[in-house]
């Protein structure tokens, strides 16, 4: 998905969940520094550096850092492109009480090989107890259902649907959206891996997570395989 063409509406799509952050909030030490990757515009960045937390903000699209630093002008948060895939490059003398990587970003990865390898580089990068959360789609039920997609999102205030499709190319998937806003219609796809449950716990366990927790939602409601739509994962170094 090309994210140049719904930049300027991503947060009227993805605007900030108030339960979303309060999630974020009581996982890390209050006031500590914590990792966001894959920050998209920086609505979680500048929500947790508002409460007090020390951010630093990494995205792939460099229109998404533009917007994430326009918009935390008074805040003290350091923001970079680049990829996941190469963290410890980035912030190679940094360590951080927490990291997270939410709205499906970790789906990106190219294989189960990278897969391990980011979780690695999500380890290291952690101080000792440091926490990780993790939010990707339940793709064992979007799997095991064959469901040709997710639900459409609209905003009638600003006049701006974003229709989701899948095309299944396991164990990728073929990612297809359609962006209607200002009168114009704008198609995207890009193939993610599929990362399902059981794979994801066994790669961070293998790369040395403990404590590791999962939810349905952000509410904290248990996750159920065949219905849950997305996957929650807490776990800790």
């Amino acid at each position: 998905m090309s994210y140049e063409k719904i930049v300027n509406y991503y947060d009227y799509i993805f605007p900030l969940n108030q339960v979303t952050l309060r999630f974020l909030e009581s996982s890390f030490p209050a006031g500590s520094r914590i990792l966001d990757v894959g920050c998209g515009s920086g609505e979680y960045a500048v929500g947790l550096a508002d409460s007090g937390f020390q951010v630093y903000g990494l995205d792939l699209d460099s229109d998404m850092i533009t917007k994430a630093k326009a918009k935390s002008q008074n805040l003290k948060i350091k923001f970079t492109v680049g990829s996941m895939t190469q963290l410890t490059a980035y912030y190679e003398n940094e360590h951080f009480s927490g990291i997270f990587c939410i709205g499906n970003s970790l789906a990106h990865v190219a294989d189960h090989k990278q897969l391990i390898d980011v979780c690695s580089q999500f380890y290291n990068l952690l101080a000792n107890d440091g926490r990780l959360v993790l939010q990707i789609i339940n793709y064992d039920r979007i799997i095991n259902k064959k469901l040709p997609g997710l639900p459409t999102i609209e905003n009638s205030e600003h006049g701006v649907r974003f229709e989701r499709y899948y095309e299944f190319e396991l164990p990728k998937i073929k990612f297809k959206t359609i962006l209607h806003a200002d009168g114009k219609s704008e198609s995207s796809e890009v193939l993610l891996y599929a990362v399902c449950h059981d794979e994801l716990i066994q790669a961070l366990s293998e790369t040395g997570f403990t404590d590791i927790e999962t939810y349905g939602n952000f509410a904290l409601n248990p996750f159920n395989l065949a219905e849950s739509q997305p996957l929650i994962i807490r776990c800790r170094k």
